[in-house]
């Protein structure tokens, strides 16, 4: 199956992009990510100029080899890009194929937001509330608590994650009752 990526707006700004960036930071020819991946090299040439995407079981297998070569990357980052507080695309010191500790909760909460947006998109859902949604997931005011802005004790990164996860079952709510009002609209 056959997706068409939008087009580039800046470097790195696309999955092809980013996919050459770390190939290249892993040291990995077009051969050993498509051995991988189960696909022919020239598939990933067309995945590494956006002539062609990836579909998930691909990329998740291109990335679980990224980050056995020490580059640490998500798939949430190969489609979506980078996060504005992460630590995605990094090179790992050799032998430890996971990122810092620290680094862990500010990705596990990224990826979190990036699989509901990309559920959004799957969703058709209109851009209108995804805007809306994305804001909400990446409210400065948000951060700054997580960070420990906010209160005299910092959240542990368990009662982030769960309280992030309160935020996405949140917005699941109101998107449900967004899709059914404009359905009952629709039926008019």
């Amino acid at each position: 199956m056959f997706h068409v990526a939008p087009s580039p707006t800046s470097a790195e700004d696309t999955l092809g992009d980013r996919l050459t960036q770390a190939m290249k930071r892993a040291k990995l020819k077009n051969p050993e990510v498509a051995a991988a991946a189960g696909v022919h090299a020239v598939t990933v040439s067309r995945w590494r100029t956006d002539a062609q995407q990836p579909e998930e079981r691909q990329l998740e297998a291109v990335v679980r080899l990224l980050n056995e070569r020490g580059v640490a990357v998500s798939v949430s980052y190969l489609r979506y890009g980078p996060s504005s507080r992460g630590h995605e695309g990094s090179r790992v010191p050799a032998g430890n194929a996971t990122p810092p500790a620290e680094a862990e909760l500010p990705r596990r909460l990224e990826l979190l937001a990036l699989d509901f947006e990309r559920a959004m998109v799957q969703a058709d859902v209109d851009a209108d509330f995804r805007r809306y949604a994305r804001a909400r997931l990446r409210d400065p005011e948000l951060l700054e608590m997580y960070a420990g802005g906010h209160s005299d004790r910092a959240m542990t990164a368990d009662e982030q994650l769960a309280d992030y996860e309160d935020l996405i079952d949140e917005l699941r709510g109101r998107l449900k009752r967004r899709l059914a009002l404009l359905k009952k609209r629709g039926a008019k």
